[in-house]
């Protein structure tokens, strides 16, 4: 039997299942074929730039002469083989404003040098994935004159090279909850750009710029040595946040000396993770409303003094966390004893 005389809800349920080149193939087959392939090809649409080729301006000509696959995207990303240039990043932006219904974006740089990739290598992926009920806190309403996009989780993973055109990115899209920056160097930007944000994972200078005036509730970074004492002129904006992971940069042994009394500040915190190297203080936990807490290296010892010191604690002394990275907008946690 051809797959053209399935009926569309059957050949959707078998596209769902094949790959992009398949789709293409099905899309060289029949009318009918085509119209079904393309309704999974640009839900999710993922775009791989090559020095000197063109495809990000075929896509945004494909766009826009179809009106109906622009409304289709969910989710686009896009991967550079070469640092992007102002064009082509300008076209990115082009691209996202004629998606109405985007809702998750990636742009990756797609480079091993570690002085254009400073920042977070990826510590969210490996954080636990149910957040406890009492961490579900009702999300704040979305700014009333917030430009019309649905845009609320993006992924910057590249370098920033023009920054108006970040800036016109991130104003346009007010309804970002979800922010993950590679780069540590991103333009001022004023409080009112971003509202709604409220999970950020970003290098520590960049977190501590973004963070007044933001709603911003989870944070994932690295502790750096070079950031030191900055955190005290932005300490007061340290108290929205409820989710704390970090982890120590790679071959900065002091980089988190300063980090025990920034944590310290922070006093809702409920949630907090520490990667190798870096020390729990009781005293200064005492001064949050700590509940949840996943630190590495810790003697027998520490971990009594822990949970006498800190009575809110309220896992079992002994757990495994059950971890997978989740492609929600903020991601969950859960222990398992």
């Amino acid at each position: 039997m051809s797959f053209s005389k399935f009926p569309p809800e059957t050949l959707l349920n078998i596209a769902g299942n094949l790959s992009t080149e398949d789709h293409l193939a099905l899309c060289l087959t029949s009318k009918k074929l085509r119209g079904v392939s393309e309704l999974l090809l640009y839900v999710d649409i993922r775009v791989t730039v090559e020095p000197g080729t063109a495809r990000l301006d075929t896509l945004l000509n494909n766009l826009s002469s179809d009106e109906g696959r622009a409304n289709r995207a969910r989710r686009l990303t896009v991967v550079f083989a070469h640092v992007p240039t102002p064009q082509e990043l300008k076209t990115i932006n082009d691209i996202a404003v004629k998606l109405p219904r985007l809702r998750i974006f990636n742009i990756e740089y797609d480079c091993d040098n570690p002085d254009t990739n400073a920042g977070v290598a990826d510590p969210v992926s490996s954080l636990p994935s149910v957040i406890p009920s009492f961490l579900k806190t009702t999300t704040l309403p979305l700014t009333a004159s917030a430009p019309p996009s649905s845009l609320i989780n993006v992924t910057w993973r590249s370098p920033i090279v023009q920054q108006g055109t970040f800036t016109n990115f991130v104003q346009h899209h007010a309804n970002i909850r979800c922010l993950m920056l590679r780069a540590a160097l991103i333009p001022d930007l004023d409080a009112g750009i971003l509202p709604n944000l409220e999970v950020l994972q970003a290098p520590l200078e960049v977190v501590l710029r973004l963070l007044p005036g933001r709603p911003i509730r989870r944070v994932s970074t690295v502790a750096r040595k070079k950031v030191n004492y900055q955190w005290k002129k932005t300490k007061d904006a340290l108290l929205s946040v409820e989710v704390f992971s970090c982890v120590q940069a790679w071959g900065d042994t002091e980089g988190h000396m300063w980090l025990p009394e920034m944590v310290g500040w922070m006093k809702n915190l409920q949630v907090l993770h520490l990667s190798y190297g870096i020390h729990v203080i009781p005293v200064v936990l005492r001064h949050t409303k700590i509940r949840f807490l996943r630190a590495f290296c810790v003697s027998d010892a520490k971990v009594e003094e822990l949970f006498d010191s800190v009575p809110s604690l309220e896992v079992e002394k002994r757990f495994m966390w059950n971890s997978k990275p989740s492609e929600e907008w903020l991601a969950n946690w859960e222990e398992s004893a």
